[in-house]
C-alpha cells in the first residue's frame, strides 16, 4: 500500500457516530473513543482469565496530538501520553480491566481500588498497587 493510499485510510477512519458526537461529549471527554476502549476492555475480559496474583498500576500511553485529558509526567520515558490504569495479570502481563484517567475534574479520581477489585471480592486472588 502506497503513503498517500495509507494516509487517505487514515484520514477516513472514524470509531464514533458524528451524529450523536456533541451530545456525547458534553457527558463524556473521551467520547470519540471510549466505545472502541470499552469494546478493548470486553474482549480482554472474555480472553484473558486472571490468576492468583494481579497488579494495579497507571500506563502512559504515548501521544503528543491534541486531547483534553491529555497529560504530562516528568518520570516517564513517554513525558506526554494518555494516563489509563489498569489491572494486569502478575504472571503473563496481560491487563483484565483498565479506565481512561480523565484528569482531576472527572469522575475517575485517583484510583479507585473498588472499581478495579470488585470482580475479584472473596475470589483469593491477592492484588498488589505499584507506586
Amino acid at each position: 500500500m502506497s503513503k498517500n493510499r495509507f494516509e487517505t485510510l487514515l484520514n477516513c477512519l472514524r470509531f464514533d457516530d458524528a451524529s450523536t458526537r456533541d451530545e456525547r461529549r458534553s457527558s463524556d471527554k473521551a467520547a470519540l473513543i471510549s466505545q472502541l476502549f470499552e469494546k478493548l476492555i470486553q474482549n480482554c475480559k472474555e480472553v484473558c482469565s486472571i490468576g492468583s496474583y494481579a497488579f494495579i498500576d497507571e500506563m502512559l500511553v504515548a501521544f503528543r496530538g491534541r486531547c483534553r485529558f491529555k497529560m504530562y509526567m516528568p518520570k516517564k520515558p513517554n513525558k506526554y501520553g494518555l494516563k489509563i490504569m489498569c489491572m494486569t495479570d502478575a504472571k503473563n502481563g496481560y491487563f483484565v480491566d483498565a479506565y481512561i484517567y480523565l484528569g482531576k475534574d472527572s469522575d475517575s479520581q485517583g484510583l479507585p481500588i473498588e472499581y478495579q477489585t470488585e470482580q475479584t471480592h472473596a475470589s483469593g486472588f491477592a492484588i498488589g498497587c505499584v507506586d
